[in-house]
């Protein structure tokens, strides 16, 4: 099966995150209610992929979830889809932290990985890369917990040279172009997303913009105006 994976947040009426039936901290833990919860989103997307209510995850704290999961199967490395857990202290114990966990949406050549994620009251979804042994400061990597479903594998080409930036003005939606192109490939390679070089900027172009635009807190409009092509010579020369 083809693996599609998330990289924008899901809307308030998706099932899979707002309703008890598909998941239990929709209750007391929405991650909507609450700008965010690491939990709540990572059960969500789960229930998501599985088209239903993904019983035997744990509904606890994320620390406790590798060890205390049931019917589903787990390891040391990621899989597309698979929850990947961290420990912040010793697990069932929360008064020294309560973990992190997030999905796996990809999976690079160099053994990269981009995940979708939700902070507890800190930031409703984001996605982001991170290097192997894919380290948190803080935390301690447990594992990952495997969905029931195998995807094909499609390990994608990691960008670690810095492509040719665009060298013409500024962008916004529906621009095209060999410039906009350019501008993909700076956004893939600086944001370690997956976007697919086409010329064209639409909806996930702006959301990548806007991810660029939050991470060096800049306006969040979509726009690649003047302060983004400022900020993108500083990190191209910095690289």
């Amino acid at each position: 099966m083809k693996y599609v994976p998330r990289l924008t947040c899901p809307s308030k009426d998706n099932k899979y995150y707002t309703s008890g039936s598909y998941n239990p901290f929709a209750y007391d833990y929405n991650m909507f209610k609450m700008n965010g919860n690491c939990t709540s989103y990572a059960y969500g997307r789960t229930a998501e992929l599985l088209g239903r209510n993904p019983v035997g995850i744990p509904t606890s704290n994320a620390e406790n979830w590798f060890q205390d999961v049931k019917k589903f199967n787990k390891g040391k490395e990621p899989k597309l889809g698979s929850i990947i857990c961290w420990k912040k202290g010793k697990i069932h114990c929360s008064s020294d932290g309560a973990g992190h966990v997030a999905i796996v949406e990809q999976i690079n050549a160099d053994r990269s990985i981009l995940i979708s994620e939700s902070g507890k009251k800190s930031f409703l979804f984001r996605t982001r890369t991170l290097k192997y042994p894919y380290i948190l400061n803080g935390y301690q990597l447990e594992g990952f917990i495997y969905n029931s479903i195998e995807y094909e594998e499609n390990i994608n080409k990691y960008v670690s040279a810095l492509p040719t930036p665009p060298t013409r003005g500024y962008f916004m939606k529906n621009d095209r172009g060999e410039q906009v192109k350019n501008l993909q490939k700076f956004l893939n390679w600086c944001l370690g997303c997956n976007l697919a070089i086409d010329g064209i900027i639409g909806n996930l172009t702006v959301t990548q913009i806007k991810n660029f635009q939050k991470k060096y807190n800049l306006k969040i409009d979509g726009y690649f105006g003047p302060a983004c092509i400022k900020k993108m010579k500083e990190v191209s020369l910095n690289d």
